[in-house]
């Protein structure tokens, strides 16, 4: 499956497209996309809708690799899928909050979410505040981070989705050494500390560069598990007076020396995050082709492959050059 996956001269052809209909029309090229592309009007939608019909593809890869899995690998794809949860209820969070629409990829979410979910979406989508969302939400995992944060002094959408993610990315952390044993906990541990260390130094960095928030503020938004970036090292970096400072003591650390090219710019640290993690499951992949390694690689490498597709078509809707897509939407 994973060689069904578009190669970098397949996203060239897709960003020289002089036009979103010409772009659709070459993705019904390949056979992972042409029967959710078979019927959809480029005329009449936006990146929400042209990213949630891709997402079909994905519920199909996870299907059929869940059908095959056993064992430990059952177990993995069990708690992977709480990633799909979460990124659910952040757009059923935007709706009520912010009064955007929830994501439109419900003719195959309904489905994929009836297999794999105990969530009530019916109730949670027909809620219109906040506290609807959350009575929705009771006796499930997710409603004691979120309603910790709808207890705070005006809580933002921000604080939601960001507790969102701290809660799924230690649930993972906690759940590898209840379900999984011997080498496929070791990779697993190895795979996700290394993405829980990256994603820590992105939301940090972002963060000093871009907002003024205090200490308490970038602590709380920090995952609270820790692999080779250490409590200490998470100190000094939230500490560190300036921006400039604190990208000097991430350079020189253990991610900075190991992956010294990655971070020689350090500019544009979301694509610098995907490029890395990618990398590392894909490598882990190789080396242990007959363990849920080369699964976890292959779902994320899917879904990023789906953000790419919809960033081009969306730059190939407002005039963006092929070159600069290509920069700024694809790992080179």
């Amino acid at each position: 499956m994973g060689g069904k996956l578009l190669k970098k001269e397949h996203y060239e052809q897709l960003a020289s497209c002089a036009s979103v209909g010409e772009a659709v029309g070459y993705l019904r090229q390949f056979s992972e996309y042409e029967p959710l592309l078979r019927d959809f009007d480029e005329h009449d939608s936006h990146r929400g809708m042209i990213e949630a019909t891709l997402m079909g593809s994905l519920y199909n890869d996870y299907n059929r690799l869940y059908s095959f899995a056993r064992g430990e690998q059952r177990a993995f794809f069990d708690f992977y899928f709480l990633h799909y949860e979460a990124a659910y209820l952040k757009g059923c969070l935007r709706k009520v909050i912010s009064g955007q629409s929830i994501p439109e990829d419900q003719a195959y979410r309904s489905a994929f979410f009836a297999r794999h979910s105990h969530l009530d979406t019916d109730a949670i989508e027909n809620s219109t505040t906040v506290d609807e969302l959350m009575d929705a939400l009771k006796n499930t995992p997710f409603y004691h981070p979120l309603d910790a944060i709808r207890h705070t002094e005006a809580p933002s959408l921000f604080d939601y989705e960001g507790s969102l993610d701290v809660y799924y990315f230690s649930y993972i952390w906690k759940q590898k050494d209840k379900l999984l044993k011997g080498k496929e906990r070791q990779i697993i541990a190895d795979s996700y500390g290394r993405r829980i260390d990256l994603l820590n130094i992105q939301w940090l960095m972002r963060a000093k560069k871009n907002y003024r928030m205090t200490a308490p503020e970038l602590y709380a938004m920090v995952v609270p598990s820790y692999y080779h970036l250490k409590p200490d090292d998470i100190t000094a970096i939230v500490e560190a007076p300036t921006y400039e400072e604190a990208r000097s003591l991430i350079v020189n650390g253990y991610y900075g020396q190991k992956y010294a090219d990655d971070f020689a710019e350090i500019r544009f640290v979301e694509k610098m995050y995907t490029e890395l993690v990618e990398h590392i499951f894909e490598l882990a992949g190789r080396k242990n082709p007959y363990s849920v390694a080369p699964l976890n690689a292959l779902l994320y490498r899917k879904e990023h492959e789906i953000t790419r597709i919809t960033s081009i078509i969306e730059g190939i809707r407002y005039g963006i050059p092929t070159a600069k897509l290509m920069k700024y939407a694809v790992t080179q």
